[in-house]
């Protein structure tokens, strides 16, 4: 009594070549695609838009007041409310790692700068806010 024939034994044998075969053609195919160019360029102005209008929690003296971020950074020139703390939290968490970003804060006299870009920047954009209170020039760069 036979265990497998030899028409069971040249199909084993087929479907591991075919198998083995396959995976060599992928492989190859794989290897062949271009190579990633590095990472992608994130816009500044996309970023900067967000995080403008991104809401927070300042403390003010009398408790926490939910506020813009963009009002916050200007507040935080003038006393500790906090919120240039959250804007380098949330510039440090999108983008991962050290030395990516430059946010620069410019209201009056006053200029207040967050993060230390090192390189050429490969994105930049400036946005001037009208508040009631205030204008400011926030100018953001991603190296």
């Amino acid at each position: 009594m036979e265990l497998i024939d030899n028409k069971g034994l040249t199909a084993i044998v087929d479907v591991m070549f075919f198998i083995t075969l396959m995976t060599i053609v992928f492989s190859v195919m794989y290897s062949l695609q271009p190579a990633d160019e590095g990472p992608e360029v994130q816009s500044a102005q996309e970023i900067l838009d967000l995080l403008l209008e991104s809401e927070t929690c300042a403390d003010m003296g009398d408790g926490p007041v939910r506020m813009k971020v963009y009002e916050g950074l200007v507040y935080s020139m003038y006393v500790n409310c906090g919120t240039d703390a959250c804007a380098i939290n949330i510039l440090d968490s999108h983008f991962m790692r050290e030395d990516s970003y430059c946010l620069k804060v410019e209201q009056g006299n006053k200029q207040s700068l967050l993060g230390l870009g090192r390189g050429t920047p490969v994105s930049a954009c400036t946005r001037v806010v009208a508040a009631p209170l205030f204008t400011a020039t926030y100018t953001l760069e991603v190296f």
